[in-house]
């Protein structure tokens, strides 16, 4: 979005993971995993099926919540992963008071401001060498997994882009550890380039998307509510971004309805 001065700002990026369920989950050494986003992919999925069948994603970025953590979401509860948890407010109307996040990935560059007192994301594998932070891109292109193995994943196998022999490496993540994903493709005054998509429609079955072309507009995707059961929320799951997911400038963290 934009701050006070109509300067760009990107430090109010978030993730949040919502608890579907009826029991409370510990979410301890869960999985996030970030897609890879080039302009033009790494692997069409016609290239990705031609190597891999399609049983695998690609992955610029990996973070875990601490296997010590010990956190549990109760049913209808949530969890807030930031890049750096300061009320933005301050900064940018437009943004969020993230003060109560969950776990905030640590800028080591020191770019951005962090939160002493809230817990560390872990970061098992980053693609760049210049940032650790959550690379969410301004255009709404990305898209997000979160999974659990007890494998490594850095001993998976890492590949360069598509009949390359060098540059960066993605990481070739198995989808059997899947167990939740979301596809956001970049909105353009052209339509949407479907040949872009990173995730098999058995993962998502569609996408979203942000009403803006260029980014830097306050948005924030976020699921839709299905109904009431049990005393808390239940969102509209169906595995297809296109019905599930919307779009508000307006809404808070930790909320679903405006």
């Amino acid at each position: 979005s934009k701050d006070n001065n109509n300067k760009n700002y990107v430090a109010g990026k978030f993730i949040e993971l919502f608890n579907q369920s009826d029991d409370s989950i510990d979410v301890s050494g869960l999985y996030l995993g970030i897609v890879e986003s080039e302009s033009t992919p790494a692997y069409t999925q016609e290239n990705l099926k031609t190597a891999y069948n399609d049983s695998v994603v690609l992955l610029k970025q990996i973070y875990r919540i601490p296997v010590n953590a010990n956190k549990k979401v109760a049913p209808g509860g949530t969890i807030l992963i930031v890049n750096s948890a300061i009320d933005h407010t301050t900064n940018n109307s437009m943004d969020h008071n993230l003060l109560d996040a969950d776990f905030e990935v640590k800028d080591v560059q020191g770019k951005y401001q962090n939160n002493p007192e809230t817990p560390a994301m872990e970061v098992i594998y980053n693609i760049y060498t210049g940032t650790s932070i959550m690379n969410m891109l301004q255009n709404g292109l990305g898209s997000y997994i979160i999974f659990r193995t007890d494998e490594d994943p850095t001993s998976w196998p890492k590949t360069y882009k598509y009949g390359k022999t060098s540059g960066n490496e993605w990481i070739v993540a198995p989808t059997r550890y899947i167990l939740d994903g979301v596809e956001s493709m970049r909105n353009s005054t052209k339509g949407f380039d479907l040949t872009t998509k990173r995730l098999w429609d058995y993962i998502d079955a569609g996408y979203t998307y942000i009403q803006s072309t260029t980014g830097y507009s306050g948005e924030i995707i976020y699921r839709k509510t299905s109904k009431t059961l049990n005393g808390h929320k239940i969102l509209v799951d169906t595995n297809n971004s296109s019905n599930d997911f919307q779009v508000s400038k307006t809404i808070g963290t930790r909320n679903y309805d405006e």
